[in-house]
């Protein structure tokens, strides 16, 4: 995954979770007493990353648990998260699969969701002062978060003070688009990732004169800004003929029934009319239509789902992103990218994680068929490899089974 490439008859050995030895196979030593995959026919790529996810979701009568969560991720490969809403339990889980007590994806995460007054989401940190902000920067540094994250109610004044004293902190700016900063404010500010496309569309319908688009893309690419454009996400949200057929998906057999409840019964969507639900799809392809344009352009994109929102099934939605990703124009090998070495590339961690090469991460995935043909190959999977652990795909798929068998006492709601 360095460039659009396949570099063919490769051993790859792997020792204490790293990549030691990569080459032809007269060049490589295997040790004594290896473990031996047959790779033969196969394709090697590196494991997926999901750049929006959030561990921990209360359903409306329970929790998808981090043991559920770390199934439904390795079982897809993906064996890199970042969580966009941080709390001590995210970091003590971290700290447990840091020290080999869990198997489950690598976990990069956000302090807590900070927002103004009144916030969107009433779990949300309040912030309505510099000083608050400086406390606040202060605060997820010190706790251990990897980055803060922002909301859109958050005033000007407080939203600069957030990015100056992060700035000064060394800590990256994740969020939304604060509705009275704006997409140009956002820019400027540099703020590192903006997550769903947010602020570009309500900045074109403020004004869409002959190339505000190329505008905003050429801005986006000077400010260095990423965007995880999340599209899956808003394919959850559909009128109930809609909703039933998605939750008739194979996947689904795998999410708690309490959620799929919630997903089911969304009083929210119920009550939007069939005009709203066409305003939806045509925002939807407007959307669409501007992260081609970021993609033409040469903005940066990162692949991410928004997981566990409504229909968004943990693993399996980062597949559906890929296919996304190549519909509005993507290669296969680009919307793979999106999800492997831009995202190292993103969190800094490339000479961690994110290609195939020796001294990184034993993060892997090993395929049946050429990804770079169909994007959809990612997920024919042989095995995956979760820091250098190998997970032959029928203990995979064991696995899965097992989490299905557990609902079967609970209300199956579908």
């Amino acid at each position: 995954m360095d460039r659009e490439r396949l570099i063919p008859h490769q051993t790859v050995v792997v020792k204490d979770g790293r990549v030691t030895g990569l080459g032809p196979k007269r060049s490589i030593h295997i040790p004594r007493g290896a473990q031996r995959i047959a790779g033969r026919g196969k394709f090697l790529m590196p494991g997926l990353a999901d750049m929006h996810v959030h561990l921990n979701i209360r359903g409306p009568a329970g929790n998808i648990t981090n043991d559920q969560f770390a199934t439904l991720f390795i079982a897809n490969g993906v064996t890199t998260v970042r969580n966009m809403w941080g709390s001590p339990e995210i970091l003590a889980l971290r700290r447990s699969i840091e020290q080999d007590k869990v198997i489950s994806p690598r976990i990069y995460t956000t302090g807590p969701l900070t927002d103004g007054k009144p916030p969107i989401r009433p779990s949300s940190r309040v912030v309505e002062t510099v000083s608050q902000a400086i406390d606040a920067v202060t605060s997820d540094k010190r706790t251990g978060y990897d980055a803060i994250k922002v909301y859109n109610r958050l005033s000007p004044e407080v939203y600069q003070a957030i990015v100056s004293t992060a700035r000064t902190l060394g800590l990256p700016v994740y969020g939304h688009v604060p509705d009275r900063v704006g997409i140009e404010g956002v820019l400027a500010a540099h703020q590192e990732s903006i997550e769903h496309v947010e602020g570009y569309l309500e900045a074109l319908d403020r004004g869409a004169s002959p190339g505000k688009v190329e505008e905003l893309v050429a801005a986006t690419r000077r400010a260095g800004t990423w965007n995880c454009v999340t599209l899956v996400f808003f394919q959850g949200a559909v009128p109930a003929d809609t909703a039933s057929r998605l939750l008739s998906k194979p996947s689904m057999r795998f999410v708690p029934p309490a959620l799929r409840a919630g997903w089911k019964n969304n009083r929210q969507l119920a009550s939007l009319t069939a005009y709203q639900f066409s305003r939806l799809r045509l925002y939807d392809e407007k959307r669409r239509e501007f992260v081609r344009a970021l993609h033409r352009g040469g903005a940066k994109i990162l692949l991410g789902t928004d997981t566990p929102n409504q229909f968004i099934v943990p693993g399996s939605a980062v597949h559906e992103e890929l296919r996304n990703l190549v519909e509005v124009g993507f290669t296969p090998y680009e919307a793979i990218r999106a999800a492997t070495k831009c995202a190292a590339e993103f969190l800094k961690s490339q000479d961690q994680w994110g290609t195939v090469a020796v001294g990184l991460r034993a993060d892997l995935i090993l395929v049946t068929a050429n990804p770079l043909e169909d994007v959809g190959n990612v997920s024919r999977r042989a095995g995956v490899m979760v820091d250098g652990r190998w997970l032959p795909e029928d203990e995979l798929q064991a696995g899965l089974e097992r989490l299905a068998a557990s609902y079967e006492h609970d209300t199956d709601t579908r």
